[in-house]
């Protein structure tokens, strides 16, 4: 009987459907995209240095090579930069400036990081190469280009010697800009090595899951050491994140409550215009409580029919969008989370799929249940004298 009832009120059913549909679609699309949004930062935040695990190994350890060599063996890890840091002066001239000085691989680092994708000018520093890449803000102040030389001293006082600067990056990030300098390890004194800290970037399969990678990688490395993921490095992007999705669950409320209001107009006017058959059906037996079923299966057949639909929708349109990708570069060049790439690709998660399903079956069916009591309520003789 219900499905007749919906049958026959095509207009009002599909009246009622595209709203449903509509809000649904829009949200689990929505809800993608703010996700999309956080896995780009996630993504341009650890590729362009730290990566999605990082390990800080302290001066003085013995063989920190080993300890990556170690994981890179490892299932799930897809590669692993090891690095030596320390401080310098670089000078030019008459002029000089502080700088933290990574000795890296620059084959692999270029290709492991997106430092090589913000370069300005020049080019990545070969290996065993006396060429340093440093940022265009510390290259200003030593007033110089690509191809000038410059000497860098230790801060422990060490001369290392003359580098010709092979290029020069951007990366809109003033930490990066304005101190970091990638210099070959292979040119970098042992001793050098030996009596400051070294690092480790770890970077995962994205296929893989996180967490365990994690739990087992702790198992491998000395207790003495620490292993950070890019959450426990950056809590402000995190915490941003989280802001993003509470965010949206708020947006998904209250489109809901308006969607809600506008599913409950719809059952107003669909209930009065069929308060004769509500009379008529009090006539032949019906009693108020199976009325109130009667139209409450109705609504729950025309909602989960359109929230599957809305969903679908969603679902289809999200992956349109992942594959092509959506640009906000234009609008995110100075954001310090964008500096990799500014192409967003919306991605639909469970909660993206859950959550505006839920909502959408229950706005709908508590808006359809005041009208509903109010035709239950009324005795048949005022039913019908009112149709």
């Amino acid at each position: 009987m219900a499905l007749r009832f919906i049958l026959r009120h095509r207009r009002k059913t599909i009246a009622t459907a595209s709203f449903i549909i509509l809000g649904t679609g829009i949200l689990v699309f929505l809800h993608a995209l703010t996700v999309g949004i956080n896995d780009t930062m996630v993504l341009n935040t650890t590729r362009l240095h730290y990566g999605d695990a990082f390990l800080e190994i302290p001066a003085a350890f013995d063989h920190p090579e080993s300890v990556a060599q170690s994981i890179s063996a490892e299932k799930g890890v897809e590669s692993v930069l090891f690095r030596c840091r320390f401080s310098g002066l670089l000078t030019n001239g008459t002029v000089s400036a502080p700088a933290v000085l990574y000795g890296v691989n620059p084959e692999i680092e270029a290709a492991g990081t997106a430092i090589a994708r913000r370069i300005t000018t020049g080019e990545y520093p070969e290996s065993h190469s006396h060429e340093v890449l440093l940022g265009q803000t510390i290259a200003e102040k030593l007033k110089v280009n690509t191809g000038d030389s410059l000497s860098i001293v230790e801060s422990s006082g060490k001369y290392l010697g003359n580098f010709t600067v092979s290029g020069m990056y951007q990366t809109e990030i003033p930490h990066f800009d304005n101190m970091v300098v990638y210099v070959p390890i292979q040119v970098i004194d042992s001793a050098i090595r030996w009596r400051n800290p070294s690092e480790i970037a770890i970077f995962y399969d994205i296929r893989k899951n996180y967490k365990d990678i994690k739990a087992h990688l702790e198992t491998l490395i000395p207790k003495s050491l620490r292993l950070q993921t890019w959450a426990e490095l950056m809590p402000d992007l995190l915490q941003l994140i989280e802001m993003n999705e509470v965010a949206m669950r708020i947006l998904i409320l209250f489109v809901f409550v308006l969607v809600g209001f506008g599913i409950s107009n719809s059952f107003v006017l669909t209930i009065v215009e069929r308060f004769r058959e509500f009379g008529i059906l009090k006539a032949m037996g019906v009693t108020p409580k199976e009325l109130v079923g009667l139209v409450f299966l109705e609504s729950f057949m025309v909602c989960l029919g359109a929230t599957l639909i809305g969903l679908f929708m969603g679902w289809v349109l999200t992956i349109i969008a992942a594959h092509w990708g959506i640009d906000f570069s234009s609008l995110t060049s100075h954001n310090r989370y964008f500096v990799v790439s500014g192409l967003v690709r919306p991605r639909a998660t469970l909660e993206s799929i859950y959550w505006p399903g839920i909502l959408s079956v229950m706005a709908s069916i508590v808006s359809s249940y005041l009208p509903t009591r109010i035709a239950a309520r009324k005795t048949t003789s005022e039913t019908l004298r009112f149709a």
